[in-house]
């Protein structure tokens, strides 16, 4: 898998993107607007194999403290799902953030999503906290962090 920054807005690729992130976190999630905001205030990473986006991953820099980001969301397209491409992706994401400073990077997860909170846990994010109604009424969230600097794990 080949990884790029999207740098430019290209409305055809950012539609291609609203498709995949509602596929993986439902139709109220995201829209071109979020995605498009994320691009230009944060960083959108692809996994590309043959030339087509398989994975996406989105991420944010902490206004307040600039040394900690969050993994906003990282997504698989359904029929590339349980090829690694997740991993590879997460964890080309986490060597993007140590490569440019952040030391801590969280994220939120459903807590049903044991899939996820796996590989989550596999690359070295630890459950901080359970966050009740984060999304609005009875949509849960786990907080998970890494601490990316210590990290034991190397990655790519």
């Amino acid at each position: 898998m080949e990884f790029r920054e999207i740098t430019e807005i290209d409305y055809k690729e950012l539609e291609y993107l609203e498709t995949i992130d509602k596929e993986s976190m439902g139709e109220s999630f995201a829209n071109i607007y979020t995605i498009k905001s994320i691009i230009e205030a944060g960083k959108v990473i692809v996994g590309e194999e043959d030339g087509e986006i398989v994975a996406v991953s989105q991420l944010l820099r902490n206004m307040e403290d600039c040394k900690r980001a969050q993994l906003f969301g990282i997504y698989i397209v359904e029929k590339f799902r349980g090829r690694g491409f997740g991993e590879k992706l997460l964890q080309y994401s986490l060597f993007y953030l140590k490569k440019i400073g952040i030391e801590k990077c969280d994220l939120s997860v459903d807590p049903e999503n044991i899939a996820a909170i796996k590989l989550y846990e596999k690359n070295g994010f630890k459950v901080i906290k359970k966050s009740l109604n984060y999304y609005g009424k009875d949509i849960n969230r786990l907080i998970m962090e890494i601490e990316i600097q210590s990290a034991q794990k190397l990655w790519i």
